[in-house]
């Protein structure tokens, strides 16, 4: 916390510092109170009034605070910080435009900090103007080269707007910003450049969740053209699926690194995620030859429970991982209900986890697979027998997609960034197509214009 330019005496300063230890510590009866106390002996203190609205902030009082803020700027208009807290404040009351002047003062009252223009670029990804963003996220790198959020703010916007080369580059801070390296933990071996690799061996380890994991486990195939023996480091659930990926040798589960406490040897290594950059890929260069993943050696469906009555088989999802419970990604399942009594079609739920008990709110003549997914590689298998995937944004949708299935993704109005905007297909998949909200939240038309195109395909001949 910067303290008033005017001196303080050694007493007041404490206090304040005690005040907003008592605050970050989450002790905000005690922080107010401090705050109070203080304000009645010093009302003239700019700096009291910022913190007696920072404290409201923390307890969602978003009126007390923007008040105390208004007062701290009545007293030192030129406080930067405050101008800061009281855009914050005005961005939770859903006030974007009084947002965005607050931060642009702060950011001319200050031109040291990141701080004003990383917000801004925050309200403008949500505003989708992305090339704006990326010039404010761009200004925050230059302010503080160093500040890892920065650079991972700027990667996304540019992967959104399809600059897939800088932004896999800037993509690498994710190591900076969570305080790791680029090499798995407990291995020393340097990581891949990229260059040729005449029969050595190339180690993947898998890191981010199951979607993006195979979604870049394709890059396996353009490591082994380049002279590797490519091995990979994966969780459990996933490790028969990727095996059936091309170029790769053979995969090996976090389980079994931890039981041997080693690997077998390798030369070289590289994040799963770092493959586009170390390819330096472009739109034009995704590697997009599906399928990629396959149905492993072995793996069966079970007789019978699809049925064979001819009728389009549609698999679907509502709802993705457990890591984003109630996001803005997930669909109501009863909205997939009318697709079940279109004539010629037959509805297979893929949904898993706690989420599947709200099956019954899609249809009465929806055939559960639930309890015959098991791993990927058994799920893969029930993907393989399906006319259609509709799914939200969540793992089925690169499952199907790398396995070459038509795929029709239901996507938020803000949606992930390897979807792009303002596209209905996508380089990573061929067989993909996008179905975009337009308003936030309103999945209404989304499903009108699925259901049209289904009866369309029917109309066809599926």
């Amino acid at each position: 916390m910067t303290l008033p330019s005017h001196s303080l005496d050694s007493s007041l300063a404490e206090k304040i510092e005690r005040m907003r230890d008592l605050r970050v510590q989450g002790s905000l009866d005690e922080a107010e109170t401090l705050v109070r106390q203080l304000l009645l002996r010093h009302p003239e203190l700019a700096v009291l009034h910022d913190q007696l609205g920072r404290t409201h902030q923390a307890r969602g009082r978003l009126e007390p605070a923007v008040a105390a803020y208004l007062r701290a700027l009545e007293i030192d208009p030129g406080r930067a910080e405050t101008h800061l807290q009281l855009g914050l404040a005005r961005e939770r009351q859903g006030a974007p435009e009084r947002a965005a002047a607050s931060y642009r003062r702060a950011a001319s009252l200050d031109p040291s900090s990141p701080l004003p223009a990383l917000n801004l670029g925050i309200l403008a990804v949500a505003a989708g103007r992305t090339v704006q963003a990326i010039g404010h996220f761009r200004d925050a790198v230059d302010r503080a080269p160093g500040l890892p959020l920065a650079h991972q703010q700027l990667a996304y916007a540019l992967l959104r707007d399809g600059e897939l080369a800088e932004g896999f580059r800037e993509h690498e801070w994710r190591f900076e910003q969570g305080g790791g390296t680029p090499t798995y933990p407990g291995t020393g071996a340097p990581v891949w450049d990229g260059r040729a690799l005449d029969g050595k061996t190339l180690m993947i380890f898998c890191e981010q969740g199951y979607g993006t994991r195979m979604q870049m486990i394709r890059y396996a195939s353009l490591a082994a053209r380049r002279g590797a023996r490519v091995v990979c480091l994966a969780e459990g659930p996933e490790a028969r699926l990727l095996a059936t990926c091309p170029g790769v040798s053979r995969v090996y589960t976090v389980a079994d690194y931890t039981a041997n406490d080693s690997l077998p040897h390798f030369d070289v290594q590289a994040p799963i995620t770092s493959l586009p950059k170390i390819f330096a890929t472009t739109l034009d260069t995704v590697p997009a030859e599906i399928p990629y993943l396959g149905v492993a050696d072995g793996v069966a469906v079970e007789p019978g429970l699809l049925g064979s009555d001819g009728r389009l088989r549609v698999g679907f999802v509502w709802a993705s991982g457990e890591a984003y419970s109630g996001a803005s990604r997930d669909a109501p399942p009863a909205a997939f209900a009318p697709l079940g009594s279109i004539p010629g079609v037959r509805l297979f739920s893929f949904q898993f986890d706690e989420r599947r008990a709200a099956l019954e709110q899609a249809g009465a003549d929806v055939v559960d697979l639930a309890p015959w997914l098991g791993d990927f590689a058994q799920t893969a298998a029930y993907v393989a027998q399906m006319d259609l995937i509709l799914t939200v944004d969540t793992a089925m949708a690169h499952l199907a997609g790398a396995l070459g299935k038509p795929v029709w993704l239901l996507l938020p109005q803000r949606a992930d960034w390897r979807w792009l905007e303002d596209r209905e297909d996508s380089p990573w998949y061929p067989s993909l197509r996008l179905y975009r909200q337009r308003d936030a939240g309103d999945w209404s038309p989304v499903f009108q214009r699925v259901t049209r195109d289904l009866r369309q395909r029917l109309r066809r001949g599926g």
